[in-house]
């Protein structure tokens, strides 16, 4: 039923062309309630979006916004997946105090966070 809820506000927005950037930043919060640890990087982009959300204070909102990678010692790789989820200031400049983390280790989905990211990045986290 949510799902089926979100398509139909998504199919709204994009007919619509244009919506706020706390619409678009209450999406991507509300998608991120559907992800769950151990999903694939396919069924975490497939929920999270890779599209590019219309604001009227900007061109355009990607998703993902960004992305980095790096591998720890033992070899473990680690793929972060930015995506807008807080408005601080309404400036159209995307800030990283509004991006959310999405942390994925050799394709797996970790977890979300700038905790989570923190911990990863001193390679805190134990394989399981």
């Amino acid at each position: 039923m949510r799902t089926a809820l979100l398509i139909c506000i998504l199919g709204a927005l994009t007919w619509v062309g244009c919506t706020s950037v706390d619409t678009v930043a209450s999406i991507n919060r509300s998608r991120l309630s559907q992800l769950s640890k151990g999903m694939s990087k396919a069924q975490v982009l497939k929920i999270m979006g890779t599209d590019t959300l219309r604001s009227e204070a900007s061109q355009g909102i990607s998703n993902p916004w960004r992305r980095e990678s790096f591998q720890d010692h033992s070899g473990r790789f680690f793929e972060i997946i930015y995506y807008y989820t807080t408005v601080r200031n309404r400036d159209g400049i995307v800030s990283e105090d509004e991006l959310t983390p999405i942390i994925l280790m050799n394709g797996k989905l970790l977890g979300w966070g700038n905790t989570l990211l923190a911990r990863a990045k001193k390679l805190e986290i134990k394989a399981k």
